[in-house]
């Protein structure tokens, strides 16, 4: 399966589960999260402004919207057409994940696409680095995000929290030799 068979796959996996991905951050985060809870996501994620991004996925969700596989209006939705013989991989654990986030959000009245960008930071540093306490975590997370630790602050200890209970701050997760992961 190529590439591009392979992300509608995930794309119908996840919209599945989602009725529509709250624009560029949530989407790069979703895949994110799908790749670290066992997917076949075919894109390598590196540091960037916003915690983990893959320029590659970027790209080809630009091509797809393009195509108008995806629609693309400040928030991501599919078009069923182009869907309706795509193969879902869609597990409970996915669902649970993603139904989890809501309710984090909901009862802590969060933002859920900063808590989505803010959980996702916080896992790629303790997965990518040798930092494995929450204090060493947090504390390379500002230094990398300085700007948005405001936003961030009223969430960390939900979002580790979250990790934690999703079995996502594990040791010995480190990234793939030789990538280089933060920039």
């Amino acid at each position: 399966m190529g590439i591009f068979d392979l992300t509608l796959q995930l794309l119908k996996t996840l919209f599945e589960v989602r009725e529509f991905v709250k624009g560029k951050v949530d989407m790069q985060k979703s895949l994110y999260f799908m790749k670290e809870l066992g997917f076949l996501v075919p894109f390598n994620y590196r540091w960037s402004k916003l915690g983990p991004y893959s320029y590659e996925l970027d790209n080809v969700l630009e091509r797809l919207t393009s195509q108008r596989y995806l629609k693309y209006t400040g928030r991501y939705e599919i078009d069923e057409r182009h869907f309706r013989f795509v193969e879902t991989k869609a597990t409970p654990k996915l669902r649970d994940f993603f139904l989890a986030i809501e309710r984090v959000c909901n009862k802590n009245n969060f933002n859920d696409i900063d808590f989505i960008e803010a959980a996702a930071s916080l896992h790629f540093i303790y997965k990518n680095s040798s930092h494995k306490r929450k204090e060493e975590v947090v504390s390379t997370l500002a230094s990398f995000k300085p700007d948005r630790m405001q936003a961030f602050e009223p969430l960390i200890d939900a979002a580790w929290q979250f990790l934690e209970t999703q079995g996502l701050l594990t040791p010995g997760t480190k990234s793939a030799a030789g990538q280089q992961v933060f920039s």
